[in-house]
């Protein structure tokens, strides 16, 4: 076998394993805190998107942002139960964040942190209890690392819990506003508080309501 046809052969093999790992890659639904998730890292370009998840899958349009501001946006996945939005920055030329939303979705960090868990289930991941912001306004749900030392919550991942049930009045006021409460308080299991939110945010502290 002469020198180049072995050239040719190695350039053949690492073409293919080249595609081998970006196809696991889309198919991947890890969260990896500051990181990526999925295929999409830091690094990533809007415009890497269709070649990475194919052009089918994605769907353009506008997201609302904190503070009234407006986010170009992409929907990967749209109407299906691992859809996710990727946020981009204001020239679009980067990835801002990418959020998560779908309660029966398989994303997940590799500790078991997904959309759809309950208090308790997230007690059991960071060690134990924890204190989130009341609902209904901007922070509404919100989990930090401020608030929770001790706590084995992801650095670079934002997690906000949300009201599941409609509940009287008085069980929704006893867990809304700008004040922190346990995640053992009973009335969080009568709104069936789960997270509602995740975002993994890349270059923007952001926080809102991305529709």
């Amino acid at each position: 076998m002469t020198r180049r046809i072995r050239d040719c052969l190695f350039g053949i093999l690492l073409i293919l394993g080249a595609s081998t790992a970006a196809a696991q890659d889309a198919a991947d639904r890890l969260i990896v805190p500051g990181q990526r998730a999925g295929a999409i890292a830091k690094a990533t370009k809007p415009a890497d998107l269709p070649r990475l998840y194919g052009a089918a899958n994605l769907k353009h349009g506008k997201n609302d942002g904190p503070d009234e501001d407006v986010f170009e946006g992409i929907k990967l996945f749209a109407g299906t139960a691992d859809e996710f939005r990727v946020l981009l920055t204001h020239d679009r030329r980067q990835i801002s964040h990418l959020r998560f939303e779908r309660l029966n979705g398989t994303w997940r960090t590799a500790d078991g942190i997904r959309v759809g868990l309950t208090p308790a289930e997230l007690e059991q991941i960071i060690g134990g209890p924890f204190r989130l912001y009341g609902f209904d306004w901007q922070y509404g749900g919100l989990v930090t690392l401020r608030d929770n030392p001790g706590r084995r919550l992801p650095k670079g991942l934002v997690i906000a819990f949300t009201p599941q049930k409609a509940v009287p009045q008085a069980d929704e006021a006893e867990v809304s506003g700008d004040r922190l409460i346990s995640s053992q308080h009973p009335a969080l299991g009568r709104v069936d508080a789960r997270i509602g939110v995740i975002i993994l945010n890349f270059r923007d502290r952001t926080w809102g309501a991305v529709n």
